[in-house]
């Protein structure tokens, strides 16, 4: 009796949740078991952006995210006021991203002659999607308005990424997640084969040695850098990752208060890496 109620109760919950998300997006689910020792497992996961969130990143109409597999699990339960859970731990595998075909060319750097160096896309160089698990800890610290997150992502013979963050999310998040803000974030990246492709595609897209294009991708960081007013230790971290991207590079944004998604920039000024707090580092050797 008590399985079939948390049964009953759990559905209800989300399916309350997903209604109240249909404002950004449609999200259906399959399969949804909620267990008495504290596990969820839901299954199928579709994700339609809508509403304009699909145009302001360049997604064709109709673009959806799929995830397999959506594994809650490891809850630990804390007080601050009341129950209160403390963390939760997350697994989602089969994490399925299509790739549009974008129509304008990316200038990564300009050669020696001042000729622009076009970058490759995905999809020119023959990914049609990038398929992926994540495991992700979820920690409130304070409360459930200032999550933790820290999350592992590793697709094979791409690239590993691990993030964490600490952010402000606010009740009107559910309706609008733009107004999620960031309070700190890190991410380390490790390559294990997607820049390299990249550089070689591009390399031979453009008709140069992937030294010569490593050097001037690294000159068009420094005048970048010189440009927006980013401190040199920063770019050279930047520019030791070009040249050696078997190093992990990390980045990290510490912006002086919370920074809501709606006011992430999508162009570039002399203030932004101080707007973001943005700050990098390449000293990590490879696992």
């Amino acid at each position: 009796g008590a399985q079939y109620g948390l049964q009953r109760y759990a559905s209800s919950v989300l399916d309350r949740t997903l209604v109240a998300m249909r404002g950004w997006a449609d999200i259906a689910v399959g399969k949804q078991y909620f267990w008495l020792w504290g596990v969820a497992e839901i299954y199928d996961v579709s994700i339609t952006p809508r509403n304009g969130v699909d145009r302001q990143y360049g997604l064709p109409p109709g673009y959806s995210i799929a995830i397999r597999h959506l594994y809650l699990h490891n809850l630990r339960l804390g007080w601050n006021g009341g129950p209160a859970l403390r963390f939760a731990d997350v697994d989602i595998r089969g994490l399925r991203l299509r790739l549009p075909e974008w129509r304008w060319a990316i200038t990564v750097a300009r050669d020696a002659k001042g000729k622009r160096l076009y970058a490759p896309t995905l999809r020119s160089m023959g990914f049609s999607a990038l398929s992926f698990d994540l495991d992700m800890r979820v920690r409130f610290p304070h409360a459930y308005s200032r999550p933790d997150i820290d999350l592992t992502s590793r697709a094979k013979s791409l690239g590993k990424l691990h993030l964490n963050c600490a952010l402000d999310v606010p009740r009107s998040a559910i309706r609008n997640p733009s107004r999620i803000a960031v309070r700190r974030c890190q991410v380390d990246y490790q390559d294990l084969g997607l820049v390299r492709r990249f550089e070689a595609q591009m390399a031979q897209d453009n008709h140069l040695s992937v030294t010569a294009l490593r050097s001037a991708i690294s000159a068009q960081i420094g005048r970048d850098a010189e440009r927006v007013r980013w401190p040199p230790l920063n770019t050279q971290a930047v520019q030791e990752f070009i040249r050696e991207p078997d190093r992990t590079l990390r980045l990290k944004m510490t912006p002086t208060r919370p920074l809501p998604l709606s006011r992430m920039t999508h162009g570039t000024w002399r203030g932004l890496p101080a707007y973001l707090g943005l700050t990098a580092q390449a000293p990590l050797t490879p696992e």
